[in-house]
C-alpha cells in the first residue's frame, strides 16, 4: 500500500543499530551512544542526535531536542515499541510509558507506537536509519570523541548538510519542501520546555501526616494517614497524588533533613497549638496591622513574666477571631493610645464598643466680666 503522508501529521522516530564509541577522559571507560533518528512524513526532514543509553530520560530528552530543531510539533509521533515508549501491548489497548506520553501532551501531539514486528509501519525512519549510517556514520567512522557534545555537534552539522541535499528524484530538498510546505502546518511549541518528572509509587503516609522522600518530610492531608501515595518530582516540585487525583504539592530542593508542612493539611487540634506559637502570632499580628502588632510585641518581648504574655497574646488572636481582625486593629490603636494594654481592659473595650465611642473635648467656659476682676493689664509696671 503506498502511504501518501500530509504536512505535520506524523513523525517517525527510532534508534539506529549502530553505535558511536566515545572515550570517557582521564578513564579506561568507553560508551557506545545511542543514535536517534526521527523523520517527518511529508518533507522527510531529518534529525539526529546522540544519547548515552535507550533510557525513558535519553528518550525524553531526544524528542525535545527534536521538537526544538523542528521549531514546532507533529500532531502523530511512531515510534518502536521500545520499553521506554511502550510498556506493554495488550489485546484491546497499548500501555504507553506514563513519562513519554506525559511529554507529548506537554507538546499536544500523541504516540502511536507501529505494530510489533511491522516495519513497515514505520518504512520512513527506517530508511532515515540507513541513510544515516551511510551519510553520518561512515564519516565518523574514524573519529575519536571525548564528549557526547562534541558528537551531537558534528551531527548537526552533518544533518544541515544532508537536509540542505537536493532529492535525486523530486525537485528541491529536504530543507526546502520543510520550509516551504510543512513547518507551517506544524504546532507551536510551548512556551516551557519540557522537564523529565520521575515517579515513586505506594509511599506510604506516616502517623504524622508526612512521608519521607530523599531523606526529608513532606506533608499530605491528615485524613490520608495509613494510605499509600504516588509521588512525582522534578528538580523543582513534588506533587502527591492519591487515586490519581493530586493532593499535594511542595517545591523540591534535593536535599536531606528537611520538613516542609502545610498548614492545610494538619488536623484543626494541630494548627490550633501551631497558631499558639509566638512565632505564628508575630507573624499573624503583622498580617493584622501595625496597632496589632504592637499590642502582641509588648505582650510577647516586652513584658517581665513573658510566659503571661504567651497566654495574653493567645487570648488576644481569640478576641480577633470572635470580633474580627479589623474591629481587632481598631481597638488596639484606641487602647495605645490611652497607654491600655491589658486582656482585661481590651476585653472591655470591644464588649461596650469604647473605641467606637465619638471623642468628646471638655467645653471651655470664661469667667463673667465683673468689676472686681481684675485683668492683665493690672499687673502691667
Amino acid at each position: 500500500m503506498r502511504r501518501v503522508h500530509t504536512p505535520g501529521d506524523k513523525l517517525f522516530v527510532d534508534f539506529a543499530g549502530r553505535t558511536v564509541p566515545v572515550n570517557i577522559p582521564h578513564t579506561q571507560n568507553v560508551i557506545h551512544a545511542q543514535i536517534f533518528v526521527s523523520v517527518l512524513g511529508f518533507s522527510n526532514y531529518t534529525f539526529v542526535y546522540a544519547v548515552p543509553d535507550q533510557t525513558i530520560a535519553s528518550w525524553v530528552e531526544c524528542h525535545v531536542k527534536c521538537f526544538e530543531y523542528m521549531e514546532g510539533v507533529p500532531k502523530w509521533v511512531v515510534s518502536d515499541n521500545l520499553k521506554a515508549a511502550v510498556i506493554r501491548r495488550e489485546r484491546d489497548r497499548i500501555v504507553i510509558n506514563p513519562t513519554y506520553r506525559e511529554c507529548l501532551t506537554h507538546y499536544d501531539s500523541a504516540p502511536r507506537p507501529a505494530r510489533s514486528r511491522r516495519p513497515k509501519d514505520k518504512g520512513k525512519v527506517e530508511v532515515g536509519v540507513k541513510i544515516i549510517q551511510r551519510f553520518m556514520l561512515f564519516k565518523l567512522r574514524d573519529r575519536v570523541f571525548f564528549d557526547i557534545d562534541e558528537l551531537n555537534k558534528e551531527l548537526r552539522n552533518l544533518c544541515d548538510q544532508l537536509n540542505a541535499h537536493p532529492f535525486k528524484k523530486l525537485p528541491g530538498s529536504r530543507s526546502k519542501w520543510f520550509e516551504e510546505r510543512e513547518k507551517m502546518k506544524l504546532r507551536p511549541l510551548p512556551v516551557k520546555a519540557f522537564e523529565l518528572c520521575e515517579w515513586r509509587y505506594q509511599v506510604r503516609v506516616n502517623v504524622d501526616y508526612h512521608l519521607e522522600h530523599g531523606g526529608s518530610y513532606y506533608s499530605v492531608p491528615s485524613h490520608l494517614i495509613g494510605n499509600r501515595v504516588d509521588l512525582r518530582y522534578d528538580s523543582k516540585t513534588l506533587e502527591v497524588f492519591f487515586n490519581g487525583r493530586r493532593v499535594a504539592l511542595h517545591s523540591f530542593q534535593g536535599e536531606a533533613g528537611l520538613i516542609q508542612t502545610l498548614d492545610e493539611h494538619r488536623p484543626v487540634a494541630h494548627q490550633r497549638v501551631v497558631e499558639g506559637e509566638p512565632a505564628d502570632l508575630l507573624q499573624w499580628a503583622d498580617s493584622v496591622g501595625a496597632n496589632a502588632k504592637r499590642m502582641i510585641v509588648h505582650h510577647l518581648e516586652d513584658r517581665n513574666d513573658l510566659t503571661n504574655g504567651l497566654r495574653t497574646a493567645q487570648r488576644l488572636r481569640e478576641l480577633a477571631r470572635k470580633y474580627g481582625e479589623e474591629r481587632f486593629e481598631h481597638a488596639c490603636g484606641y487602647a495605645l493610645t490611652v497607654n491600655i494594654k491589658t486582656l482585661r481592659n481590651m476585653e472591655s473595650i470591644l464588649k461596650n464598643k469604647t473605641d467606637l465611642r465619638p471623642a468628646t473635648t471638655p467645653a471651655t467656659t470664661s469667667p463673667e466680666e465683673h468689676e472686681n476682676l481684675r485683668g492683665g493689664d493690672y499687673f502691667e509696671d
